[in-house]
């Protein structure tokens, strides 16, 4: 069975490796979550930061998804404020 991880969870998990200095693994045993889900949370984050688009749902609260049109086309758009 799949676990399933609500976005602020996987924002919480991601922001341990990229914005407090752990390692994926650290961040995984300490959330008791698996190393290589939590390194896709991290790419994905630092993606998002960077404006880029990524593969399902986002990860960070301030980014957010748009589906319209006939095409189902996608655009991402973020508002990230580094305080």
């Amino acid at each position: 069975m799949t676990k399933h991880f609500n976005p602020e969870f996987r924002q919480e998990v991601a922001e341990l490796v990229v914005d407090k200095g752990y390692s994926v693994r650290e961040a995984a045993d300490a959330m008791s979550v698996g190393k290589s889900t939590v390194d896709r949370w991290v790419r994905d984050l630092r993606k998002e930061r960077n404006g880029e688009e990524t593969q399902g749902a986002p990860i960070c609260r301030d980014t957010h998804l748009i589906i319209f049109g006939q095409g189902h086309e996608t655009i991402f758009f973020k508002t990230w404020d580094r305080h």
